[in-house]
């Protein structure tokens, strides 16, 4: 019998301590502005509205990707239409540079709870130009995320002068697409974990007066000089296999 006495209590704080460690979250609205300038930038504005079920929490984490950017700047951060303060401590957001750059949200203790959060930031040399048209592929929400969400809408303002030169299309993911004189806007609900967006606008030239984006430059240099590369890398090849049948003619004969 004492050993049974004994036994209830642990039992019932392991069930304790199960129910006290069963958290979720998920958000129920995730909406992004973006407002593409004419110097081939973006101004980006997140907001997300997340549901706290158990807990308690202590922070909300963001990355935001730099590839195909110029790199990300002015970066602001905060929740319920508020701004919060640099820093690592409750009601301060922390901002990490680096690819990608980190963005933490630092809670006081949240539980059974629904809050909103607010990202905005500028991504540098975004709009790319090609030879028919400037092209803009932008990644809305990213390859991975931990949670789900109910709705979502992506909205892109056009730059003053700014027309489509073909149809928004959806690279990556599933949306319901329309567009208007000055933007667009991709639709999606009940979206799991790890379903990405990735939109492409394609402009007539002329909307945009800024330089092409250094990454663009960068990347087409390296393209340029790729078949040098091919040559040398073929050379060797055909310097190794002479090489080899010498070697081998030799042997044979030396048999």
């Amino acid at each position: 019998m004492a050993r049974k006495v004994l036994l209830i209590p642990a039992v019932c704080a392991l069930l304790m301590l199960a129910a006290q460690s069963d958290k979720s979250y998920h958000a129920e609205r995730l909406d992004v502005d973006v407002v593409i300038q004419p110097d081939r930038s973006l101004m980006v504005e997140e907001t997300v509205t997340f549901r706290f079920v158990g807990g308690p929490f202590s922070y909300v984490f963001r990355e935001i990707p730099t590839e195909r950017t110029d790199g990300i700047v002015d970066i602001t951060a905060g929740a319920d239409g508020v701004a919060w303060p640099h820093g690592d401590g409750p009601g301060e957001v922390e901002i990490k540079g680096g690819d990608p750059v980190e963005v933490i949200w630092h809670l006081s203790p949240t539980a059974d709870t629904t809050q909103t959060f607010t990202l905005a930031y500028r991504a540098l040399g975004v709009v790319a130009r090609t030879v028919e048209a400037d092209m803009l592929e932008w990644q809305a929400l990213p390859d991975e995320f931990d949670f789900a969400f109910d709705d979502s809408r992506v909205r892109f303002a056009f730059p003053p002068g700014g027309t489509l030169a073909g149809e928004p299309e959806v690279m990556a993911g599933t949306a319901t697409v329309s567009a208007t004189a000055g933007g667009a806007s991709f639709d999606m609900q009940s979206l799991s974990p790890g379903d990405p967006l990735v939109a492409r606008l394609s402009f007539v030239p002329g909307a945009f007066t800024g330089a092409p984006p250094v990454w663009l430059t960068q990347q087409e240099a390296q393209n340029s000089f790729a078949w040098i590369w091919f040559v040398v890398g073929a050379v060797i090849l055909i310097g190794g296999l002479a090489v080899f049948y010498r070697a081998t003619s030799r042997y044979a004969r030396t048999l």
